[in-house]
């Protein structure tokens, strides 16, 4: 049985298996497309502390929706849950 991850660390989960399917090696990656710096990237996944103004921004990096960040981390993308995942909107595995 999985522990039930707090909506914060799903954000996490998510943001960081994306990161990697999207081909984004590191932080400062992701910042530039954000605009945000290397360290603001580090410190949101160091403390699990996004900022929820921006969600809709860092979604869009990732080309997910921001309700898609708060979903089951084991059950939507690569490397999680079952074989029937969801890799990106309306995109599934079977």
């Amino acid at each position: 049985m999985t522990t039930k991850l707090k909506p914060r660390q799903r954000i996490t989960a998510n943001v960081k298996a994306l990161m990697h399917y999207r081909g984004y090696e590191r932080h400062k990656d992701l910042g530039a497309r954000l605009g945000w710096s290397e360290s603001k990237v580090s410190r949101a996944f160091n403390e699990d502390k996004w900022p929820l103004d921006e969600l809709d921004d860092l979604a869009a990096a990732l080309r997910v929706s921001a309700a898609d960040l708060l979903r089951d981390p084991d059950t939507y993308l690569p490397g999680g849950g079952d074989a029937g995942r969801v890799l990106a909107p309306s995109v599934t595995v079977e």
